[in-house]
């Protein structure tokens, strides 16, 4: 689900796609036919080992400077279960002196985590745990951050836009670890 979510999320920052239909997953379309009503599809678009490859270099295109300073999780919002991901790759961590590390989640979430160890673990480690924001959306950044981390495509699509911003983009585990490191080191996995 939350591959699903992302990738919502890029499709509507990144290109001008209004609707999509992924047979077997998206509930309004339970295979080809269904999603183009018996019509054939005006074109057909294949994804795989080289396409994602060159969108990772794409989202990485602008970075070349591998000290970051700040790092972005959660755009789409973090679940719950990403949170306690996020909390698990942090635990006994520092995020390092240089960095400021946001996560974004729901309001409702945010109480959750509130009420239990995530909102905690994610302070002690240095970082901030924002509700119902979209630092991408309103161009809104720490003072003088210029290198950014984050795991979300519409994330990395958003800041490269953003004056003098270079943006890496990877995993939430290479994400976590430039947080607690100040480097990037993210590679394609």
């Amino acid at each position: 689900m939350g591959r699903l979510k992302g990738l919502s999320a890029a499709l509507q920052a990144a290109g001008e796609c209004e609707l999509f239909h992924i047979p077997g997953i998206t509930a309004d379309a339970r295979n080809l036919n269904e999603a183009f009503g018996g019509k054939q599809p005006l074109d057909v678009l294949r994804f795989g080992k080289a396409e994602r490859m060159l969108a990772f270099d794409m989202l990485n295109a602008c970075a070349h400077d591998s000290t970051v300073d700040w790092v972005i999780l959660g755009c789409p919002h973090c679940s719950l279960e990403e949170l306690g991901e996020i909390c698990h790759l942090l635990a006994g961590r520092k995020v390092h002196s240089n960095v400021r590390l946001w996560i974004v989640t729901p309001r409702a979430l945010q109480t959750v985590a509130d009420r239990t160890v995530y909102t905690r673990i994610i302070s002690e480690a240095g970082g901030v745990l924002l509700s119902d924001a979209c630092p991408a959306e309103g161009r809104v950044k720490p003072q003088g951050a210029q290198v950014v981390a984050t795991n979300s495509a519409k994330q990395a699509h958003c800041l490269t836009g953003s004056p003098g911003m270079q943006c890496w983009f990877g995993s939430m585990a290479d994400c976590i670890s430039a947080a607690v490191t100040g480097k990037w080191q993210g590679e394609l996995k």
